[in-house]
């Protein structure tokens, strides 16, 4: 039990106690033992830059983020559970999974269904008592580093149709492998489309493993194990599709593991684009939820501009995405048509960031030989238009264009 801990500020080493990476990290404990939450303190509070906050639950109490919203939960929550762990942990997995924190539990308990309903809540490590203290340190700091690298360098951009074959995967293929050459950026592609995923092939490669396999082993994985179920692409893209002959339906895949993925890719790509089927379930709401952008692409017809407007009262009313991280894309725009511009905009509510003309010459060249579509016609009107897009994804305060801003107009 930790109330058998012996711990002393003596015993941590200054190394570790300097490498705090934010002021602003917030830590609570709570726990319904008021000693065990007392050594829990003495252990934290040797840690430079962190501001700690101490819980301690009535009986009856199982959630400490019961009455927190959303500005005053905490960056990490070190639970110490008691023998009750059962309501406890159930009461973190009921919060949705886009909203829930990292979580360090301690507990004395050894039963293998604690540990996966704690790693169901979002847990990043589980101790048991007695354990050093500088492993808890170590975990936090590592968390403190992760969230600063993420923080500084990840964007999630999601890219779905309107409509079924309005050429989203060809705009998310095209979207990655202009950002992965042109901007020399970690760039990484995820196809969504578990069941009949096939972004591979615009690549002219064979996926050996996938994203199935790698969500089945979320939890067990590290930025070198993932290097194995990545696609390597020569223009330094990374692509991970899905593998032939996998077959699993959506609601078999549990979205805290999708979570756990996602995590893990944002420390090691700068940029992740993903591939999104034209299905909504709690894996795909869970990765839209996290998009910085949302990349909705539909073509010039009343069938699509329907799709489109409901797709994107979702968005903003049921998944709560806000207007501003919504970018509208018009396929194969002909200025001719009977359904104008103004008239999409004025239906949708909302702009089209961009129109795409139609190239069904070279798109098709593209997609049969397994070239991404920036080789196979660089110079073409469509690829002027994929920079615009592009530009609004990696830089949309203009900072990189007034520093590159030859090559912008040699190529935008």
């Amino acid at each position: 039990m930790l109330n058998n801990l012996s711990i002393r500020k003596d015993d941590v080493p200054s190394a570790i106690v300097q490498s705090a990476a934010s002021a602003g990290f917030t830590v609570m404990l709570p726990s319904t033992n008021r000693r065990s939450l007392d050594q829990l303190l003495s252990i934290v509070e040797c840690i430079a830059g962190i501001n700690i906050t101490t819980k301690q639950l009535k009986a009856g109490e199982f959630d400490p983020l019961l009455h927190s919203d959303a500005e005053q939960q905490p960056d990490l929550l070190i639970y110490w559970l008691d023998e009750r762990w059962q309501p406890e942990l159930t009461a973190l997995i009921e919060h949705p999974v886009s909203q829930r924190i990292p979580i360090i539990i301690v507990s004395d308990c050894h039963e293998q269904a604690a540990m996966r309903m704690a790693m169901k809540a979002g847990a990043i490590d589980y101790l048991r008592p007695p354990f050093d203290s500088l492993e808890l340190q170590s975990s936090i700091n590592e968390l403190m580093n992760d969230q600063n690298c993420n923080e500084k360098n990840v964007t999630i951009t999601s890219v779905i149709n309107a409509k079924g074959g309005s050429g989203a995967s060809l705009f998310s293929c095209t979207l990655a492998h202009m950002m992965a050459k042109l901007n020399e950026k970690k760039v990484a592609l995820i196809d969504m489309d578990i069941q009949f995923g096939s972004l591979c092939h615009y690549f002219n490669m064979d996926s050996k493993y996938g994203l199935i396999e790698a969500l089945q082993n979320a939890f067990e994985l590290d930025e070198v194990a993932l290097e194995g179920y990545m696609l390597k692409h020569e223009s330094g893209l990374d692509l991970l599709d899905i593998k032939p002959g996998d077959f699993i339906l959506p609601e078999d895949i549990h979205s805290e593991h999708m979570d756990v993925l996602l995590k893990l890719m944002a420390k090691k790509y700068e940029h992740i684009v993903v591939d999104m089927p034209r299905h909504l379930d709690a894996l795909s709401c869970l990765v839209l939820e996290s998009s910085d952008k949302v990349v909705v692409v539909l073509q010039q017809s009343i069938s699509h501009l329907r799709d489109a407007k409901r797709l994107l009262d979702i968005l903003r009313n049921d998944l709560g995405i806000d207007k501003e991280r919504i970018l509208v894309v018009l396929n194969r725009y002909d200025k001719n048509n009977d359904l104008s511009l103004k008239d999409i905009q004025k239906t949708l509510n909302h702009p089209v960031s961009t129109t795409l003309p139609n190239a069904y010459k070279v798109v098709s060249e593209s997609v049969n030989q397994g070239v991404p579509l920036y080789d196979v016609a660089s110079r073409s009107p469509i690829i002027k238009s994929m920079h615009k897009i592009s530009n609004q994804i990696i830089d949309p305060d203009g900072q990189e264009s007034r520093k590159k801003g030859l090559f912008n107009r040699l190529f935008g």
